[in-house]
């Protein structure tokens, strides 16, 4: 274990771990992808240009870029699995790649879920090739979907995992995890960091762990994760004509809303009302989509209020820019 103060800070070390373990260059990442905003991390970012502001500067070399398999949007498994194929074809051969990092549920890029047995066929393409798997579990991870691991839904494990965000309950902790034979390989004092690991966040993360086992927290995210995708996909006809997909995996759950029926910025108006009906909720990807994301401990009251202030605030949006177009 490697521990540190944020998301990309950790992605910044898994990187490294995984260049000095294989002594190889090259990471593959997926388009729509986040990863950081440092520069290590924006290389490797591309769910928007939006995080490298007006001048990041030339960044890092060596990333290799292959499809995230999104398939509302018309990128199948097997598409994304001939992306990777092609990319060592036309980017990069397998003897210069250390690893493919990926959100095993993609996050900024849209609460993408991909299609079953895409992970298990990552898996044994990376072991075919000789590269290793790192799963960034900064925004999927600790709980988020159901399990503590979002790569647990698909029976993969990764040779680095990468967790940050609510395993210290909003105190500054993230970390790097992989196996002895390949953290034996870097150079002692390599990683680190003067606040990583520090006494009060650490604490927060054994109490965290703590409410998940005295709340049992995990299958209250399953059950409130099924009770919010079965109230978005029973919603009234005037809002439920305008989505095109409902998705995602325990509480980390995503609206996506007709683009052809929407128009551009659909997903933001929404958010805003929201905002006014006191409701955060926040767009991702560049879809037009909503993604919710409560509290892993909420209740089935608190579920029955977002179903409640959701519904009428699309209708709302949907009504504000129909009359602003007449």
């Amino acid at each position: 274990f490697f521990f540190c103060n944020s998301g990309a800070e950790a992605n910044e070390g898994a990187l490294r771990l995984a260049r000095q373990a294989t002594k190889k260059d090259t990471v593959i990442a997926f388009l729509g992808g986040y990863h950081g905003r440092t520069s290590g991390t924006l290389a490797i970012t591309s769910s928007g240009v939006g995080y490298r502001g007006e001048r990041a500067g030339p960044l890092p070399a060596g990333t290799a870029w292959a499809r995230y398999p999104y398939e509302h949007a018309g990128v199948t498994g097997e598409m994304a699995m001939e992306s990777l194929d092609m990319l060592l074809l036309q980017q990069a051969k397998a003897s210069e790649v250390a690893a493919v990092i990926i959100e095993p549920v993609l996050g900024e890029g849209g609460y993408v879920v991909p299609p079953l047995g895409f992970m298990r066929q990552l898996r044994e393409w990376c072991d075919r090739h000789e590269i290793l798997l790192i799963a960034d579990e900064v925004q999927c991870g600790f709980g988020r979907t159901g399990k503590m691991w979002a790569v647990e839904h698909t029976d993969v494990v990764p040779d680095i995992l990468v967790s940050a965000k609510g395993i210290a309950s909003g105190y500054p902790l993230a970390m790097v995890a992989s196996r002895p034979e390949l953290t034996s390989r870097q150079q002692v004092g390599c990683m680190g960091g003067t606040y990583g690991g520090n006494a009060v966040a650490c604490a927060a993360a054994i109490a965290t762990l703590d409410v998940f086992e005295q709340e049992n927290v995990l299958e209250n995210v399953r059950q409130r994760g099924a009770q919010l995708m079965d109230g978005l996909r029973s919603m009234g006809p005037e809002a439920s004509k305008m989505v095109s997909d409902v998705r995602g995996l325990g509480l980390m759950v995503a609206i996506e809303f007709d683009i052809k029926v929407v128009g551009r910025g659909f997903a933001s108006a929404v958010a805003g009302d929201c905002f006014d009906r006191e409701m955060l909720v926040l767009p991702t990807g560049h879809r037009e989509t909503l993604r919710i994301i409560p509290a892993l401990t909420v209740g089935e009251s608190e579920i029955i209020e977002i179903l409640a202030k959701l519904e009428p605030s699309i209708a709302a949006a949907f009504a504000s820019r129909a009359a602003a177009a007449e």
